[in-house]
């Protein structure tokens, strides 16, 4: 049996998640993959985008919802995503997903 690996998820991220549990208002997040090999954490963009469009797809099965918007970050090994928290949580469930962050950043004019 194979175990289960942690996924770290940033307390902001985590908080939105559970205030919008019910909801179906769109959250924005940074998901980072897990590096396949520990010792060469190198990503290959096809790779990434393949993976991560595979994940999505998974989430929509399980969820019959959609995202509103996904773009990814093939050689970081990571995506930005912006959907439901119900959505998100299908996400995070999965095997490839390391870590993830709310994606709060807000800009100003200077």
């Amino acid at each position: 049996m194979t175990k289960k690996l942690r996924v770290r998820i940033h307390p902001d991220l985590r908080d939105l998640l559970r205030q919008n549990k019910l909801t179906d208002t769109p959250i924005r997040a940074i998901i980072m993959l897990r590096a396949r090999d520990p010792r060469k954490p190198i990503f290959v963009p096809r790779e990434t985008k393949a993976s991560v469009d595979a994940m999505v797809v998974r989430a929509r099965e399980k969820t019959g919802q959609k995202e509103q918007w996904y773009t990814v970050f093939g050689y970081l090994g990571s995506f930005a995503i912006s959907a439901s928290a119900e959505f998100l949580n299908a996400l995070l469930t999965e095997e490839e997903v390391g870590a993830a962050i709310a994606d709060t950043i807000k800009i100003e004019k200077i």
